[in-house]
């Protein structure tokens, strides 16, 4: 997987206006173990494919570091520390990405999923759900690519000690014009309803 030779963020941008159709993009943000994941995966039915801004990073760790890939995408090992590694995978994208951002500019992950979002919709999807929104440059280009973001709100009463909340990817990211907010704090068809419903403008596009 690799991450140098990249088109710059405005001409993919472009180059998905001027496609055959107004792509159609939704991103989720929220807190870790808020829902993000399932969200995307109600909406798959639908016609929109899940894409999630860290699977290039985890594909480019498990590629270079040699990590297992259940490490990297199991929901139940991503906050185990990796033996060998001393830290959780949780830790090593957090790390991993930062350095990529050094190097190769701060969107350089954003750019990345647009390809991937490229890929998709070449594949016949209708749309595609960005999974995993963390930073204000990657809710950014969902808006510039017609999308809004849909923001989850979990009132758990404790949080995963495991996870660095300190890191800049777990700061959140602003409420703007058009976003979207659901509490997640009910049982699994209440949240399928309420995302249903925070989705409609952008699932009546597709029906």
């Amino acid at each position: 997987m690799s991450f140098a030779n990249i088109p710059s963020l405005s001409s993919l941008i472009e180059s998905l206006a001027h496609g055959k159709a107004k792509p159609k993009v939704l991103g989720v943000h929220g807190p870790a173990e808020s829902g993000k994941d399932t969200l995307a995966d109600f909406l798959k039915p639908m016609g929109f494919a899940k894409i999630a801004f860290a699977d290039p990073l985890k594909l480019h760790i498990k590629q270079t570091k040699r990590v297992a890939a259940e490490y990297l995408w199991a929901r139940d090992l991503k906050d185990v520390v990796i033996p060998g590694w001393g830290c959780t995978a949780r830790d090593l994208c957090q790390q991993e990405g930062d350095r990529l951002r050094e190097r190769y500019g701060d969107d350089i992950i954003v750019r990345r999923a647009v390809m991937d979002m490229q890929a998709r919709l070449s594949e016949g999807w209708a749309g595609v759900v960005f999974s995993d929104v963390r930073y204000e440059w990657e809710a950014d280009v969902v808006r510039q690519l017609g999308g809004f973001i849909v923001h989850i709100d979990k009132d758990d009463a404790a949080r995963n000690v495991a996870i660095n909340w300190n890191h800049s990817s777990e700061a959140g990211v602003a409420f703007a014009e058009g976003d979207q907010r659901i509490v997640n704090n009910a049982s699994l068809d209440a949240y399928r309803r309420r995302v249903i419903a925070a989705c409609t403008p952008l699932l009546e596009q597709v029906a």
